[in-house]
């Protein structure tokens, strides 16, 4: 079995996705700045993916309760020795931070201020975001047109207003994408699956509770995410009656590749993790300096793409990660779940 991390190999032509030209980007800052009331929407120190989730059901309250949205990015993965925040327009294309930016605005001049969880506004926004979702409620909306779900608004906004910045020429998302793919070394003409297999913080609580079993004294765990076997994995493949000719493993913990690859029976594996890879955690990405965040998130988000490239993408649902590639997939990905978060969610 082998992996490998770098070889060239021919990229799809197909421009997809789809981002919004100047002109649209202009059209919703033009809409967002008419509007009288305002939610103040402060990016934390969470994870990366929680916190972008949490932006897009922003985003998407404003445009159905017609309120204009202002973004405070001045604590945004704000920690670690350089006691920075991270730039969010060095992540992504399109400029939303300095546009959703207003000075001397403070929570006291907000309609809605959604400070972090321990906010009562952060809460009030993604429990309505969820509620509308489980109900299969539709909207219509300046931008995003007529008659959406919860689920097409933050896949739109994920792939049209999210596009990651791969270089310094704003719009040249078809390079970009094909460089990316390139590198991973992805016969992406053939077919591939992805696995998104997490350790680390996601998957600790429960590795606990499977090894020393709580007693009725013990307080109950918050099991965050599920450590699954990676034979899970290909069972779902099974399952689903797909035999990919590649597998782009996504992981966090490089000893899981070698663990991949017993079960994988011929096929090639392909990886962008280090061998010192040991499993994320927030608390150590919390010391790094900023440009050491921004250097780790933009590989994460490099992975991220890959991933929505698979035409079939295996992973756990609960978390963050899993649920945003959900939303930056191609039209006519296969979508599967192997933790007890069978279906996507907006939180």
């Amino acid at each position: 079995m082998k992996v490998h991390s770098i070889i060239r190999s021919k990229v799809r032509n197909l421009l997809w996705p789809n981002y919004l030209d100047k002109a649209e980007f202009e059209k919703y800052l033009d809409w967002n700045r008419q509007q009288q009331l305002g939610l103040l929407f402060t990016l934390t120190a969470r994870g990366f993916f929680s916190e972008i989730s949490c932006l897009m059901n922003a985003m998407i309250y404003c445009l159905i309760h017609d309120m204009r949205l202002i973004v405070d990015t001045s604590r945004f993965l704000y920690s670690g020795s350089s006691r920075q925040a991270v730039d969010l327009d060095e992540l992504f294309t399109l400029p939303l931070g300095a546009a959703l930016k207003q000075e001397a605005f403070s929570g006291d001049d907000a309609d809605l201020y959604s400070n972090g969880t321990r906010s009562d506004d952060f809460w009030t926004i993604n429990h309505e975001i969820q509620k509308y979702h489980a109900s299969g409620q539709r909207f219509s909306t300046v931008v995003f047109g007529e008659n959406r779900s919860i689920f097409e608004l933050k896949s739109l906004i994920a792939q049209k207003l999210f596009v990651r910045r791969f270089d310094n020429d704003d719009y040249c998302f078809r390079a970009a994408r094909t460089n990316a793919l390139t590198q991973i070394g992805l016969e992406t003409t053939s077919r591939f699956a992805c696995f998104h297999i997490r350790r680390g913080d996601k998957t600790a609580a429960f590795i606990e509770e499977q090894e020393q079993p709580s007693s009725n004294e013990s307080p109950p765990k918050h099991i965050d995410g599920e450590a699954i076997s990676p034979k899970v994995y290909f069972e779902k493949l099974v399952d689903a009656e797909y035999e990919p000719d590649e597998i782009f493993v996504m992981t966090d913990e490089y000893r899981l590749i070698e663990e991949t690859a017993s079960f994988a029976k011929g096929t090639n594996l392909k990886t962008l993790a280090q061998e010192s890879k040991t499993g994320y955690w927030q608390k150590d990405f919390g010391k790094l300096t900023t440009q050491e965040k921004i250097t780790e998130l933009k590989q994460l988000l490099l992975e991220v793409q890959i991933a929505a490239e698979a035409d079939v993408f295996v992973a756990g649902y609960r978390s963050n990660v899993a649920r945003f590639v959900h939303l930056w997939s191609k039209p006519g990905q296969m979508r599967i779940s192997v933790d007890r978060q069978a279906n996507w969610n907006a939180l």
